[in-house]
């Protein structure tokens, strides 16, 4: 353990503030890397469409997560995605117990999350362990699996991973074992089954109309291969039928549970998070002159190009909606694209988030 931290005894409020910690610091070293020989000019064509993309999970459209949707994500969705994590591994700590109790026997567990993302589940299944809440006993390893197929989530999730590390050993048991994969094929063919060894299965927002398909096959794919005792899924309350049908092949073999998550159900960790909100508004402060500059331009362009007397709009403030009846076309889209990522951006990060529904998928007694 750090010198510095050995005085700090765990609890929720410290946690997340180490989570705090760890993501800004990994945030600003992402932007500084991928902003290096960057005008700024060029950081507003970077940040916009990855933004433009994000916004698409309130209509359960997936974006493509590149370099810079998964530094977006990491600053906006990911403390939400910890706290609803780290919240269901407590509310649910007597099932997890109970497919944990022969852990012993098997030198530990493993837990399997498909649709990893940047490992929110495991950030919040090491501090729940670190706590005490998941395991039955203090000395069971943990042999944790993520699958997914971006490999910029992966990467910049191992980063905040090992940063948590890096703070507070206690915080990161069993980071030596975790591994990723791309996909269930790589995972099957390269991983070793441990045997008998008790698994948990999780499966966190990964169920869109557009990979239902894909993600049914890879879900019964781990069943089958694994065979685990329990299953915990999150998914938005608008695609709760696709988690459904998902796992309607195995209906005789698990019962469920459900709990919904929303304003009315507060979470593990509370408030604002004013970090992760400042450092979200200096970029939004970047969009905003780099467009202004960008569209100015442009007008002046056209003045010179029409003439100044038959050219009614001098300039724009940044503001004035009347841009839009001068502009056309893929100008407008430039306005309206921009202005997404700069609302997006200026809104304050908390530790909630957008409705959830959760189930447990538990083994019928045979």
């Amino acid at each position: 353990m750090n010198e510095a931290n050995k005085e700090y005894g765990l609890s929720d409020d410290y946690i997340a503030g180490v989570f705090v910690t760890a993501i800004s610091k990994v945030a600003l070293q992402e932007y500084g890397h991928l902003t290096t020989g960057l005008r700024p000019f060029q950081i507003m064509e970077r940040l916009t469409p990855a933004l433009v993309g994000l916004r698409g999970l309130k209509r359960r459209k997936m974006p493509d997560y590149d370099d810079w949707t998964s530094l977006c994500h990491l600053t906006w969705y990911q403390p939400h995605h910890i706290n609803l994590a780290y919240t269901i591994l407590g509310d649910w700590s007597d099932y997890i117990r109970k497919t944990l109790v022969n852990a012993r026997i098997f030198g530990g567990f493993r837990w399997l999350d498909f649709g990893c993302g940047s490992l929110p589940l495991h950030m919040a299944l090491y501090a729940s362990s670190a706590l005490g809440r998941v395991l039955p006993y203090s000395d069971a390893r943990i042999f944790s699996t993520g699958i997914d197929p971006s490999g910029s989530m992966v990467r910049i999730g191992r980063a905040v991973v090992s940063e948590i590390q890096r703070i507070d050993p206690r915080l990161a048991p069993g980071t030596h074992n975790l591994v990723t994969f791309a996909n269930v094929e790589e995972y099957s063919s390269a991983h070793a089954f441990h045997g008998k060894m008790p698994t948990i299965l999780s499966v966190m927002h990964a169920f869109y109309p557009e990979n239902i398909t894909e993600v049914s096959s890879a879900i019964q794919s781990l069943i089958e291969l694994t065979d685990p005792e329990l299953i915990l899924v999150t998914s938005n309350p608008d695609s709760e039928i696709l988690v459904d049908d998902a796992f309607a092949p195995f209906a005789d073999r698990y019962d469920h549970a459900r709990r919904r998550y929303d304003y009315n159900q507060p979470l593990r960790f509370k408030g604002r998070i004013r970090a992760l909100t400042e450092l979200r508004q200096g970029w939004a402060d970047i969009v905003d002159s780099e467009r202004v500059d960008a569209v100015n331009e442009g007008l002046s362009a056209q003045r010179d190009y029409a003439g100044v007397n038959d050219f009614g709009f001098i300039g724009w403030d940044g503001v004035s909606p009347a841009i839009r009846e001068t502009l056309v076309g893929s100008d407008v889209q430039f306005i309206n694209d921009t202005d997404t990522a700069i609302n997006y951006l200026n809104g304050e990060v908390t530790w909630s988030g957008a409705d959830v529904e959760a189930k447990v998928f538990y083994r019928k007694p045979k």
